[in-house]
């Protein structure tokens, strides 16, 4: 139980500061769209997710890597930082070359099209920034340092707030907008580096020792984490291939909102990941077991309550113009519930040591992602691609909780279906921290 406690506490700071993180991008997306309109945001959005692409594409799954190598202590901080450095500068240059081929040979007139040269440079450039950022923050993760970590992703959507604001004030436009998302970048790298430099200093002798076992690891996660990705962002690019700007900035702007639910599971996950691969297997399937239960029990409530208060803010926030997407906002919220278990359940796979499993399900959904988009996208336009992403997620989470209870040998119940206990467990814990915040409110309040 005191694994488990410590589990929730762990995951419930997580939450909290994601809150934090999804309040100023959330601020953040409104300012943009307010500054850039619905075409002008639907292509920064595009900008970004390419950005992203980029980093999803090159770290050949280092990430998981190092957070797994560091937890274990199967290798030394040290070497670990050394390698994180050289793999990061020698990929960037790498993928930078490949994608630029791309780019010019067929991305600019399909997936990419809208794209300019100048803001594909501008991705290539800001790509070892970010990529040396996310193997640094792998690093703490793998330690354990949890506040440190969080405080990293803070800072970076707060610096990333106060430069766009910035921008928009000064009326700089999509050039403003861009130059605020890399300065906050930059500062997130510096900031980084700066937290990790005091824990642990990088060697650069010995690190090629870590090649082969971290390509062993690597991969398996690598092709489940780039498939995912496209997973969740392939109908970015086919919304914009089919149906341009205007419907990305209305479409990604109802994904944006809807994809808040996932911070719960991505707090659980993040948490359970490192403690996982510290734990005797059968512990680590028994306290994930708990925590799909009770991610689950969270959810489905969250989902009716954001539901319908996010159909009427989301007008009201973004714009009269940003109206039509409320449809793929509702039309996404059965998929992200379904998808919380998978989210979780990857955790735990890539903790004990077998992220294969993660690229089984990936591969095979990314099938009916592709198939799905096609059909639906040209004749339903951002509805279409919402109800794609959500049969996609459904499917991950059916075959994630498939894979688990082979791995676990748990049934689907101990799974999916919460226990009296588990409601008990999750309703102390509730309690427990609404009276700590409420101590907190009641000495930080003036006497009178």
């Amino acid at each position: 139980m005191k694994k488990q406690t410590g589990l929730l506490l762990s995951s419930t700071s997580f939450f909290i500061s994601t809150v934090i993180i999804y309040a100023a991008r959330f601020l953040t997306s409104v300012i943009v769209a307010r500054s850039l309109n619905v075409e002008g945001k639907g292509y920064y959005t595009l900008v970004l997710t390419v950005a992203h692409m980029l980093i999803m594409a090159v770290n050949m799954g280092i990430n998981g890597t190092l957070t797994y190598f560091t937890a274990s202590q199967k290798f030394s901080p040290k070497v670990l930082l050394g390698f994180a450095i050289a793999s990061a500068l020698s990929l960037s240059i790498l993928g930078s070359a490949i994608f630029l081929i791309l780019y010019k040979v067929i991305l600019s007139n399909t997936l990419l099209q809208g794209l300019t040269l100048a803001h594909t440079w501008l991705v290539i450039a800001v790509l070892p920034v970010n990529l040396m950022t996310s193997f640094m923050m792998s690093i703490l993760m793998g330690l354990q340092q949890f506040l440190p970590y969080t405080l990293i992703d803070i800072s970076r959507a707060v610096t990333n707030l106060a430069f766009q604001a910035a921008a928009s004030l000064l009326i700089l436009g999509l050039p403003g907008a861009l130059g605020a998302w890399v300065l906050s970048n930059a500062f997130a790298f510096i900031l980084t580096l700066c937290i990790l430099i005091r824990y642990t200093s990088p060697t650069f002798r010995g690190f090629r020792l870590i090649f082969r076992p971290s390509l062993a690891y690597g991969i398996k996660s690598y092709i489940a984490n780039l498939t995912s990705f496209f997973n969740y962002r392939l109908d970015t690019f086919l919304v914009n291939f089919y149906l341009g700007r205007e419907s990305l900035g209305q479409y990604t702007t109802g994904v944006s909102v809807a994809e808040f639910l996932w911070y719960l599971p991505n707090a659980i996950s993040s948490v359970l990941f490192p403690k996982v691969s510290s734990l005797q297997e059968k512990t680590a399937h028994l306290i994930t077991a708990q925590a799909c239960r009770i991610t689950l029990s969270t959810m489905f409530p969250l989902a009716l309550i954001f539901g319908v208060i996010g159909s009427f803010l989301i007008p009201v926030i973004f714009g009269e113009a940003f109206r039509p997407s409320v449809t793929p906002f509702l039309w996404l919220l059965p998929g992200i519930v379904a998808l919380t278990i998978s989210k979780v359940i990857a955790a735990n796979l890539s903790g004990i040591g077998k992220p294969q499993y993660s690229t089984y399900i990936s591969t095979s959904a990314i099938f009916a992602t592709l198939v799905f988009d096609i059909l639906l996208i040209p004749r339903m336009g951002i509805a279409g691609a919402a109800i794609a992403s959500s049969i996609a997620y459904t499917l991950i989470s059916g075959l994630s909780v498939f894979w688990f209870t082979r791995e676990s040998h748990l049934p689907w119940r101990r799974v999916l279906i919460p226990s009296s206990s588990d409601l008990t467990f999750l309703g102390s814990r509730v309690l427990s921290i609404a009276s700590r915040l409420a101590s907190q409110l009641r000495k930080s309040s003036p006497k009178v």
